[in-house]
C-alpha cells in the first residue's frame, strides 16, 4: 500500500523503541497502572511477557509457577507464569486479569507476542520508525 496523507492512521503513533542500534516497534503499555514500554512482536507465539523482576511490583492473582522456557532472540529464558490482578492495556485493547510470562534475563522492556496482537490492527510506518495500534 502507497503511504499518502488517507493511508496514513489518525491519532498518535509510538515511535519504535529498543536498542539504539536496532530499534523495535514498541508502544507504551499500562500494568495494573503501571506504565511501561513493549515491543510490539508478531514472531513471538506468547501474549504478553515482562522481566522477572517487574513480578515484585505488580499485583498478581497468585504465585509464580514455572513455564516453559522461552526462546527469543539472543538466546533461552527461564519462564515463570501468573495472573495479573488487575487491568493490562496495550493500545485500544483492556485485558482483565491476563495471564502474563515473567522472563529471567531479559531487558526492562515487556514483549507483546501474537497472542495479544491478533486482537489489534497493527500498523507499521518502517520509514519513519512508527507504529499505530488499532480496534479491529
Amino acid at each position: 500500500m502507497d503511504k499518502t496523507a488517507a493511508t496514513i492512521p489518525r491519532g498518535n503513533a509510538a515511535a519504535y523503541g529498543g536498542e539504539d542500534v536496532h530499534p523495535l516497534p514498541a508502544a507504551e503499555i499500562e500494568v495494573a497502572g503501571r506504565k511501561l514500554i513493549a515491543h510490539l512482536d508478531s514472531g513471538s507465539k506468547y501474549g504478553l511477557n515482562l522481566p522477572l523482576s517487574l513480578a515484585k511490583h505488580l499485583p498478581l492473582k497468585g504465585p509464580l509457577v514455572a513455564h516453559e522456557a522461552v526462546h527469543m532472540v539472543g538466546g533461552k529464558h527461564k519462564a515463570y507464569a501468573a495472573r495479573i490482578d488487575g487491568v493490562v492495556r496495550i493500545g485500544p485493547l483492556s485485558l482483565k486479569d491476563p495471564q502474563v510470562l515473567f522472563l529471567e534475563g531479559v531487558p526492562p522492556i515487556g514483549n507483546v507476542g501474537i497472542q495479544v496482537l491478533k486482537q489489534l490492527t497493527l500498523v507499521l510506518d518502517p520509514e519513519e520508525m512508527r507504529a499505530w495500534l488499532l480496534k479491529r
